[in-house]
């Protein structure tokens, strides 16, 4: 049984899509000729990438199952590195709120849960914040920046930038309108609290542009470009405010208050305040264990950094903290200009720690 690939960028990853499907990868051409005993069609998600494969699967008739990335990466923003998780979602994706993907299902599911899978997930949010990990790593978790032990105001809140383009924001039904909207009511429902902004690794890297205008007139905000870990972050503050980002999750499982802008795949369970007006999937009332359970332990899959075979959770944050420290000991830089075989050629040979015994 096979599973088409047309993107040279996903043929990298042929190895984990094997495993991740139970299907042998076979690299197409959209010109070219396609076998007819495919089972599948993939791409990367719903980007524009997958465009042509999502069109081809629909003219075959044939199902379309999306690869991402998961949410914990790498320790740098950008392509050189291997992620450490990965996903096939069969039916959508995480961050498309239009219909019901593989995990929102899961999540639907998921009442009632025993004590072993709590205490389960208990241990996944416990990791998470005690190892300081989260999608990019590329921070020290003790190094605070100067601005947030400035105690200006007695509140501060927490408002969340993401990248131009990003598909989670047109899946959550959101628009720069929706930025917009959210900064505007941090400023005027929060009148004696400082806004910290956030902006997203990969602006603060230099690789992409944010939505929120960095511009604003006003001594209450303050722009946080420095690398942090979240879950240090989320220590300063009282609030958060997010459209769809990844630390909107994090923060829930965190346990702050949350405001969601945008139908994103951890808000309308009755752990978020909810200001999407838009048409959303229905969704019951979980709790935030339930939520670490089935999005770390059962959506997502990990995968060795050296040899791209399956490992566990616990076993892939270790591999994460120990790559992390190898990083503050030797910071390295690899460059968005070069090609993606030259980016990970790169990392490989010269950056790339050996694998610990």
């Amino acid at each position: 049984m096979q599973i088409a690939i047309f993107s040279s960028g996903l043929w990298q990853n042929k190895h984990e899509i094997a495993q991740l499907t139970g299907l042998n990868p076979v690299f197409c051409r959209a010109q070219g000729p396609i076998p007819a005993n495919l089972t599948a069609i993939c791409g990367w998600g719903y980007k524009e990438s997958a465009i042509t494969a999502r069109k081809i699967a629909a003219d075959l008739q044939l199902p379309y199952w999306a690869i991402e990335d998961g949410f914990i990466r790498a320790i740098m923003p950008g392509i050189a590195e291997p992620s450490i998780s990965m996903l096939v979602d069969r039916s959508r994706i995480f961050y498309d709120s239009t219909l019901p993907s593989d995990l929102h299902k899961k999540i639907a599911l998921c009442s009632g849960e025993s004590t072993d899978k709590k205490n389960q997930a208990q241990h996944v949010i416990d990791l998470l914040t005690t190892s300081h990990i989260t999608k990019y790593n590329n921070f020290d978790p003790d190094v605070i920046p100067e601005c947030l032990n400035k105690k200006r105001y007695n509140k501060k809140i927490l408002v969340i930038d993401q990248t131009f383009g990003d598909a989670a924001i047109s899946g959550a039904g959101a628009s720069l309108n929706t930025f917009v909207s959210m900064v505007n009511y941090a400023l005027e429902n929060e009148a004696n609290a400082e806004i910290i902004i956030k902006t997203h690794p990969d602006v603060a890297a230099g690789l992409k542009r944010g939505l929120i205008d960095i511009s604003l007139q006003d001594d209450r905000v303050t722009l946080l470009t420095q690398k942090i870990s979240p879950w240090r972050l989320f220590e300063y503050v009282s609030e958060v405010h997010t459209v769809s980002s990844q630390l909107g999750l994090e923060a829930v499982l965190f346990g702050h208050k949350v405001h969601c802008w945008g139908q994103a795949f951890y808000s309308g369970w009755g752990l978020t305040t909810d200001h999407f007006n838009g048409n959303s999937t229905p969704r019951v009332k979980q709790d935030r264990h339930q939520l670490a359970k089935v999005i770390y332990l059962d959506y997502l899959k990990y995968f060795d950094h050296w040899n791209r075979e399956l490992i566990d959770f616990d076993t892939a944050i270790d591999q994460i903290v120990y790559l992390r420290e190898k990083y503050l000991l030797h910071p390295y830089k690899v460059y968005g200009f070069l090609p993606r075989l030259a980016q990970k050629a790169l990392y490989t040979n010269l950056f790339r720690p050996k694998k610990r015994i």
